[in-house]
């Protein structure tokens, strides 16, 4: 019964991302103007916000792209303001994490607003009590989500 119950689960968000990335994809090619960062540059900024200190190299593993393309991505956010790369310790000769910026962090702030509103139609439908659950199983998939990640992606327990 399980078994079943999680083939459905599945089903339905494979269903669910499906139509929620082409609606994603329909959005960006209908929008205003071209955005200034790609996808990549937006989740650099929300890696170096969300799981400070975040290395180049660490990125590269997240991307699996050389060093040299990550440092790409991240000289384009140096040089709009959005990130700075900064030692830990003074005469530290590792590499340099990324940090987000005040300026950046304004900007990704703005960033998710915008973003979040163009996902209200996977919830208009329900009503206050059914968004209260339904925050309640989100809060539930972002904990297994994040333990998952930070598992493989940066071997933390």
């Amino acid at each position: 019964m399980r078994n079943q119950l999680l083939e459905n689960v599945l089903g339905l968000i494979f269903d669910i991302s499906l139509k929620a990335r082409v609606l994603k994809e329909w959005q960006t090619s209908h929008a205003a103007r071209k955005p200034e960062f790609s996808e990549r540059h937006i989740l650099i900024l929300e890696l170096a916000k969300d799981f400070a200190p975040i290395t180049e190299k660490e990125l590269g593993k997240i991307f699996s792209l050389p060093t040299s393309s990550i440092n790409d991505f991240v000289a384009k956010l140096v040089n709009a303001g959005l990130v700075e790369k900064t030692r830990k310790k003074e005469g530290d000769c590792r590499e340099k994490p990324v940090n987000l910026t005040d300026r950046g962090e304004q900007y990704l702030n703005e960033i998710k607003r915008a973003s979040s509103m163009r996902y209200e139609y996977l919830i208009n439908k329900f009503q206050e009590e059914e968004l209260e659950s339904f925050i309640s199983y989100l809060k539930k998939v972002n904990e297994s989500v994040e333990s998952v990640m930070k598992n493989l992606v940066f071997q933390q327990y």
